[in-house]
This record gives C-alpha cells, structure tokens and sequence, in this order.
C-alpha cells in the first residue's frame, strides 16, 4: 500500500496573533517531514515493472508507453504478477528480440492485458456544476468575430478538461496509479489524464480571466495536500510520478489566486505547504554548494534531480532505447546506467523534457543527457520568486520570523544568480554547468561554469522579478533578448538548435510564451513593453490561426509556420490542451485583444 508522509507543519492560522498581540510560536515552527515515498500501487508495483510493463512496452501492445502504466489492475499486484508468471514468457529484459519480433507474444500479452487492466480514465470521473453556461461579461468586448468564437470555445473547453479522482481509487489503492486528491482539477488533454504541476499554473491562469476562481482554489488545496502526504508536489499524481515535481511555481498559484480573490485563508492554507515545498528543494540532493569564480565565496543553488535510477514506468521502452544507444545493457545496469537514468527522470523533473539544455555541449543526442549537473537559471529564479511571496505572505500573517527568514533567503539567492549566471555582457542569465570532476555534486562546493547558449528560459529571471525595474540589468536583457533570433513569425521557440528534441526549434510552447510576456512587463520602459505585446499577440494569432485550420488547441506550435503543430519527442503532439487554453485566455483578457 501506499507509504504516506507526516506533516508536522503547524499552519500559521492555528494561533495567529491578533491585533496587538505578540507573534505565537507556531509562526516559526513550520518544519514539515519530508522523508521520502515511493509508490509502489497500481502497475508500477515492482513486480510488474521489469515484467508485465517492460514486456508490454517491447512488444509494442500500445503504441505509447504511457498508456499501459495508466491502466487500472483488476487485481492486486501480487495476483496479477503469478498470473503473468503462469504465461512462461522469456525475460523482456534479456530477451528483447522475442517480445519485438512473436506475433505470438504480442497476442498473449493482449489477452492478458484484456484480462487483468481494465481501460485508461476509469479512475477518473466527470465533474458538473463547476462551469457555468457562459463566459464572464468581459469577454462580449472582444471585437474580432473570430477571436470571439475561439475564446468562448475555449470557455467551454473547461467542461470537459475538468475531472476528479472516482471514489474507488481511494477505496482500494493498490489496484491504481492515480494518487487520490480531495478536490476536482483541470488536466491537460488527451494521453496526460491525470493533473501535472506546473501545468495548473497556466491553467489557473486561463480560470481566473474565466472567473472560476473555485476551481482554481480546489486545485491549490489539492497541492496542499500533495505537499502533506508527499512531502513535496509531485510531476503529476500518478505513483510513477512521486520520484520528482517540477518547475516550483505553487507560491505563484497562490498568489494570483489571492490576489483574485482578496481570501487570506487561502495564504493561511497554503503558507505550511509552501514552507515544506521550500525545503524541498533546497535540501541535498536539489541543493549544492557553490564556488564563485574566484574561489573566495560560496552559494547555494539548486537543480533538477529525480529521485529514481531506473527506466522511468511511463517510457520504460524509450529510456531502455536510450541506455542501448549509450552502449549500456539495461539487462545488467552499471553506476553509470543508473545516472543516465536519473537524468532522464531529472530532465523530465524540469518540464523540458527533453531539450539540448541537458545535454552535452553541441550534442543533439539524448544519450548525453547530464541534467543533474546544471543549476539551471529559471529554477534558481523560481525559487527566488517563491522566497519572495513566501515572505509577502508570512507578513499578511504577521508571521514576521518566518517573513525575515524568506526575505534573507531571496536576498542571498539574487546574489547567487548576480554573482554566477548573470552575464552583463549578453544580457541574460545563463544556466550553471557542474564541473564533471565534482561527480554528483555531494560532496563538497562545486566549481560551474555557464552555459553559454541562448534559451529563451535565459530571460525567466524577469518574470520571478530578479531584475528591478527598470534597472540597467532589465534593460540590458530586454536589448539581448530583442538581438537574440528567437523572435519570429509563429511565436518564441524552446531554443535555436533544431535536435528532433519537442523543447528544442522549432516549437513553440505556451507557457514560455507567458512566463516571457510577463517578464517583460515586469521589466519596464516602453520597449519591454512593446516586446511584450508582440510576443502576446504573436501567440494569440498563432493559437487562433491553428484552431481555425485545425479545430484543435494544440499543446505546441510551429516557430517557422503559423496555423501548424509542433512536433518531435517521444509522443505524438497532443490536444486539449490545459495550458495552451490558460495562457491564452490570459493573454486575451490582459492586452484587450
């Protein structure tokens, strides 16, 4: 069964001080468990992992990995495991060519599936009463005809985007692996069934311009309780997911959503979870010392790092593909066939999975991946962000110890991103590369070196408000960003190295598109303004364009073509699509198009 966390936090609201009062000691207690869980329910159990799973997946029952370890079990895993015994197939792992080659394989492995898995969204049921029939009355002053039939579509789409988690997950959790949370959420579409992290920033974007601030608060009470359980918020909430989260933009969830509504409980739910979410990821493994240049001063950054070192269950076949193309035999893994696949998991921790900023300099090749070696600057700047509001909301809850704490903690952490990622002379940050002689980064203060190749994520550090203002530092980015070539037609591309990689040229992803338009208005003066107009309403014609050829909101587009998907990566580009609906909506309502 499932292993579950403590959460010692004490919540500020518990004894907040009123007026006048002196500040209560549970505003400094807010120290969570954070030992780590593994989800062993479901078929990502680890008897049916090297088994069932890798069989499935090299025989290529279905054509996507991801479909078989979202298959709800008829039986408990142990059950299910002797009846797959029974079969007497051969060792997927030893004996690939088998599984890839016997029709008759392939045939029984189908009835078995038939038989012991039952169809992918059965732990999942709809949601009624959330959305209402019609949009906000803001959207009657979109002017263009056809913007106007999108939007409102796209108001709708929440209907059918919008899920919970059916009461039997929680009833015999073995059989899934769905985590059970409380509340309904908005998935993005299509193969991702289940909520993801940092996708739910742009979706409660998309809900807040809709006025569905209730479900935006169902979906960070959800979070809330992930961090209870889980110590953190996972990838998504599925048991393969629990090895890692991604991008940390919950502080940020909160705060447009308190900002919306005016709510201070939602500051008072929130503020434990965030606290333990902070000490999640500036504690080792995620953390690591730093030296500056000249050895004189050391930081403290923090990295992607996956809690997992084996083929990831949801693309079992592509990371063993990935392992062979090494030169690793995945039959017999090796130290440095584990780290191959730590770095994988970690690339997909980062939500650029995958992308040339993981690999090897000028390799396009994914089996070169070292994501736990980079400190990456928009993961350092996320974090800046969440010390930020962490200390904004502390003092709302007159928490002024832990206010003062956060408050020295995004100090040191802007002087950590001055000092060794910003380059004054390109005008952006750049990701840190660890020095391949201070192996795991564990051991002591690392020695990095930038990486100097232009990513649009170079820029975040404006949206998590890094640079004031207005300042000599914001201008000078904004001037690289304008010189940089990732401007074109059909919107901001992921880089400038076509790799076959989907976060990498020529696609377009919306939530760069957003995080960009922000940080730019965030950087102030009128040709940040500008920069940002034109990325908003490059994207909005490009996401238009599209739906108006295709009828679909895609979950990436075309740098070079507008009205086109994106493509490349390990899956075939999907639709909904959660974030794409957000960031555009979003967009609509901020620049009155």
């Amino acid at each position: 069964m499932r292993s579950m966390i403590l959460f010692s936090a004490i919540a500020c609201l518990a004894t907040l001080p009123g007026p006048g009062m002196a500040q209560g000691d549970a505003c400094v207690a807010l120290t969570p468990d954070t030992t780590g869980v593994v989800g062993n329910d479901g078929i990502t159990n680890p008897l049916l992992l090297n088994t069932l799973v890798a069989g499935v997946d090299e025989a290529l029952v279905f054509p996507d990995s991801k479909t078989i370890v979202d298959m709800p079990l008829t039986a408990p895993p142990s059950e299910v495991y002797a009846a797959y015994a029974e079969l007497g197939l051969p060792d997927p792992l030893t004996d690939i060519e088998a599984f890839q080659t016997n029709a008759t394989i392939n045939e029984t492995l189908q009835e078995f599936v038939a038989t012991w898995l039952t169809e992918p969204g059965t732990d999942l049921a709809n949601v009624t009463g959330l959305v209402g029939p019609n949009p906000p009355e803001w959207f009657e002053t979109i002017e263009d005809p056809n913007l106007k039939r999108w939007a409102d579509s796209l108001y709708e789409a929440w209907n059918l985007l919008t899920r919970q988690v059916a009461p039997n997950v929680s009833m015999d959790t073995q059989l899934y692996t769905m985590l059970p949370v409380p509340n309904p959420f908005v998935v993005p579409g299509a193969r991702f069934r289940e909520v993801y992290y940092w996708d739910s920033f742009f979706v409660i974007q998309g809900l807040l311009a809709s006025n569905l601030t209730t479900l935006a608060e169902n979906i960070l009470d959800n979070f809330a309780y992930l961090v209870q359980t889980y110590g953190h918020i996972p990838n998504g909430i599925r048991t393969y997911y629990i090895n890692r989260s991604q991008p940390p933009l919950f502080s940020e969830m909160v705060r447009i959503v308190y900002e919306a509504s005016g709510d201070e409980s939602v500051l008072e739910r929130a503020l434990p979870a965030l606290l333990a979410e902070h000490a999640y990821w500036t504690s080792a493994p995620k953390q690591v010392e730093v030296l500056s240049p000249d050895g004189s001063t050391t930081y403290n950054l923090s990295r992607y790092y996956a809690d997992w070192d084996t083929p990831r269950p949801e693309s079992f076949r592509e990371d063993q593909e990935t392992a062979r193309k090494a030169g690793f035999d995945p039959a017999a893994p090796t130290a440095a066939t584990r780290q191959l696949y730590r770095d994988l998991a970690s690339g997909a921790e980062s939500g650029w999975d995958y992308s040339t900023r993981w690999l090897a300099e000028n390799s396009t090749d994914l089996s070169t991946i070292r994501t736990t070696r980079v400190l990456p600057a928009d993961l350092n700047a996320f974090l800046y962000q969440m010390e930020r509001n962490i200390a904004t909301f502390a003092d709302a809850l007159a928490c002024a110890d832990v206010a003062d704490r956060f408050d020295a903690a995004a100090k040191a952490r802007r002087e950590a991103l001055d000092a060794l990622s910003w380059d004054p002379a390109a005008g952006q940050w750049y990701d840190l590369i660890i020095d391949a002689e201070d192996g795991d980064g564990l051991a002591g203060p690392v020695s990095v070196a930038p990486n100097a190749v232009v990513f649009p994520s170079n820029w975040f550090p404006l949206y998590a408000g890094v640079a004031e203002a207005g300042s000599v530092q914001a201008a000078a980015a904004v001037a690289a960003f304008n010189a940089s070539g990732l401007l074109m037609e059909g919107g901001v591309p992921a880089s400038l190295v076509e790799s076959g990689q989907q976060w990498d040229y020529p696609n377009v992803w919306p939530p760069i598109q957003g995080l960009l338009v922000q940080g730019f208005r965030n950087a102030g003066g009128a040709e940040a303004e500008a920069l940002a107009q034109t990325i908003a309403e490059t994207y909005v014609n490009q996401a238009l364009r599209t739906w108006e050829e295709t009828g679909a909101n895609f979950e990436k587009f075309n740098s070079t073509l507008v009205g086109r998907p994106g493509g490349g990566g390990e899956y075939a580009v999907v639709t909904g699509f959660g974030w794409t609906n957000g960031v555009a909506l979003h967009l609509i309502q901020q620049y009155d198009l």
